[in-house]
């Protein structure tokens, strides 16, 4: 009898089974809860890296964890303060995305959702030119972006997670923090060159 089926024959025998059925009501639930643990610490750290920086007055660390949203939907987020309302702006991402694998990545998106066709100021071809040397990469909707840690399935994430968590978080938002201090410069006058409609 192999691993699996031994487990199988273990939580069939009646005094196992009510308890495997609770537990097994309750797993997406606790998955969720570890998988938002690890956000919430990474924002955290995103949190202690800006306030120690040059940049604490003039950029903000949000979080968009909800435990309503799918799993594709978390992240941290680094946004300029000079924001106007929703008017689309550069921003840093440090988010997920899971299809069959799941893979933690840094990006720079427009700040608004949904738009198919987003519009991108004078200067960014040269942008993407240069940080596509030093190794990332783009799409129709990320100015740049470049995976930190790619996993197996969601599962491998999230044993890994529980196992090194703060771990995990720190070198997920080191990246980051790196990715945002070689390009804010850039962004800056990429988001002034986009508010000014050029």
């Amino acid at each position: 009898m192999d691993y699996e089926e031994a487990v199988a024959e273990f939580l069939s025998q009646p005094e196992n089974f009510r308890l495997a059925l609770e537990v097994a009501q309750r797993l997406e639930d606790a998955k969720r809860r570890v998988e938002i643990g690890f956000w919430h610490t990474c924002y955290a750290k995103a949190q202690e890296h800006l306030a120690g920086s040059e940049w604490a007055t003039t950029w903000t660390v949000a979080i968009d964890p909800d435990e309503n949203l799918p799993s594709n939907e978390c992240g941290v987020r680094l946004l300029p303060n000079d924001r106007n309302g929703e008017a689309p702006v550069l921003v840093y991402d440090l988010t997920n995305w899971s299809s069959g694998s799941y893979s933690i990545y840094v990006r720079v998106p427009l700040s608004t959702r949904g738009d198919t066709t987003p519009y991108f100021p004078l200067g960014i071809d040269d942008f993407r030119r240069k940080w596509r040397q030093e190794g990332y990469g783009y799409t129709k909707s990320s100015v740049i972006w470049r995976e930190i840690k790619r996993y197996e399935g969601t599962n491998s994430f999230l044993l890994d997670t529980v196992d090194r968590c703060d771990e995990l978080a720190s070198q997920a938002v080191d990246t980051l923090w790196d990715v945002f201090e070689e390009t804010v410069a850039d962004l800056v006058t990429l988001n002034a060159a986009l508010r000014s409609g050029q």
